[in-house]
């Protein structure tokens, strides 16, 4: 599989989102963050999915758990828990980082 020049997601947006929410500082600021990134997640989620069955057997691997885990983050982060807004905004955040990577380097076996 060759991966195309055009891509549909906005990788700086995303990773600009990504950096405010790993370094939100206030509460006020990461929720204003949490909706993006909540946006930015389902919109990689089926990307990556869609990926992985041209990956390397160790990149799938990775990429099985980086989809688990943000779908938790993103019950989590829907959930009432005694998480702070930080807390879930930097969830998130490493969620929508990791999705990201898998989606920017998927790691495709060298073809010939």
């Amino acid at each position: 599989m060759t991966v195309t020049a055009e891509r549909r997601l906005n990788a700086g947006a995303i990773r600009r989102d990504f950096l405010d929410g790993l370094n939100a500082m206030t509460d006020a600021r990461a929720e204003e963050l949490r909706e993006s990134l909540t946006g930015h997640i389902q919109a990689l989620a089926p990307e990556v999915r869609a990926l992985m069955p041209y990956m390397e057997p160790r990149r799938r691997q990775q990429a099985e758990h980086y989809l688990t885990r943000a779908a938790e983050t993103l019950e989590l982060s829907a959930a009432v828990t005694p998480l702070t807004p930080m807390g879930r905004t930097h969830y998130l955040a490493v969620s929508a980082r990791a999705l990201l990577a898998l989606y920017r380097f998927p790691g495709f076996p060298e073809t010939d």
